[in-house]
């Protein structure tokens, strides 16, 4: 019948059979990725535990490391010449070495499509086969390189008209 049968709490105690724990080795945390402490698990009561004795509890919050975020510099463009390869404004991270388009780390590119090839130097101009050669310009006077040669010029020519005003002055006073 139900109810009928008396019992004890020391009849009803179980022994217990201590944690089956499972270590979970430290993990330093990345750039992108949470790391954490060493801890161990139970696989009976799923706890978390500090020690391996199973004697410290602790909780995931606890255990785990934050993830670092990048360490950008930034890299200024280059401009391309002839002689040398250029480039575009980049951020590189100096934990990871990975390459972001943006100050925040939020866009990945590939190395190299930052790098701007060499520019090409222009070809020499090249006239037609059949064109005709250029005509010289007419009369076109040398350059001697003399800035003061027109100004010496004009300034002997006034001289000398001054000289024959002057002697016909004087030829007919006389």
């Amino acid at each position: 019948e139900q109810g009928t049968v008396e019992t004890t709490l020391e009849e009803v105690t179980l022994a217990a059979t201590g944690h089956t724990l499972t270590k979970v080795p430290a993990k330093a945390p990345t750039c992108t990725e949470a790391g954490n402490k060493e801890y161990w698990t139970c696989s009976g009561c799923d706890k978390l535990f500090a020690d391996e004795q199973g004697t410290v509890e602790t909780t995931l919050e606890e255990v785990t490391l934050a993830a670092t975020g990048h360490q950008l510099t930034k890299v200024p463009a280059k401009a391309a010449t002839t002689t040398s390869t250029g480039n575009i404004e980049h951020y590189i991270c100096s934990v990871c070495g990975k390459y972001f388009s943006d100050a925040e780390g939020k866009h990945e590119i590939d190395k190299n499509s930052v790098v701007l090839d060499k520019l090409t130097p222009a070809p020499a101009p090249t006239p037609a086969p059949d064109a005709p050669a250029p005509a010289p310009k007419p009369d076109t006077p040398a350059q001697t390189g003399d800035q003061f040669a027109p100004v010496f010029a004009i300034c002997a020519m006034l001289i000398a008209a001054a000289g024959v005003v002057g002697y016909s002055v004087k030829r007919k006073r006389v």
